[in-house]
């Protein structure tokens, strides 16, 4: 589940000074104040968004956006020490098939064929950039490899 905040003024509180906020162990499992991605954010706003852990999200996977919103909201607030009389706006998204229940296994692929993509590991965004390094270095490595010669034909 995740949950967007904007809220009036620039980034105050934790926000003022750090990026992200993660916390493999709490109903919140990551945040991130958006404004620290130059010219993302007007001056005059602050931007937080936050994603639930998958015990939480799990509970609360059906239950009303206001509801489960509202407890994000405040865990969100209280993680970055922001004045909650400053919220605008709030948006909510169910993220439903955003992570994968086991890594895919790929069929073997053709020569000069390559797959990038998180479906073969943790279903995490960290994954699929992975993934496409990984991926363009296989590539890359294929381009420099001299193609085989074709034989030189037979002359009469």
């Amino acid at each position: 589940l995740t949950l967007i905040l904007s809220l009036h003024g620039p980034p105050a509180g934790r926000a003022a000074a750090h990026y992200a906020v993660r916390d493999r162990s709490g109903p919140l499992e990551w945040s991130a104040c958006e404004n620290h991605k130059l010219t993302r954010i007007a001056s005059d706003r602050t931007v937080i968004v936050s994603q639930a852990s998958e015990a939480f999200s799990r509970e609360f996977l059906e239950a009303d956006p206001l509801i489960w919103g509202a407890a994000l909201a405040d865990l969100t607030v209280r993680t970055w020490n922001l004045n909650p009389a400053d919220i605008i706006e709030r948006f909510t998204h169910r993220w439903r098939y955003a992570r994968i229940a086991s890594p895919a296994t790929l069929p073997p692929l053709p020569p000069g064929t390559f797959f990038a993509g998180d479906a073969t590991s943790a279903s995490r965004v960290e994954s699929a950039w992975l993934s496409g390094r990984e991926t363009a270095a296989r590539v890359a490595a294929s381009l420099t490899k001299a193609p085989a010669a074709d034989p030189a034909p037979a002359i009469p």
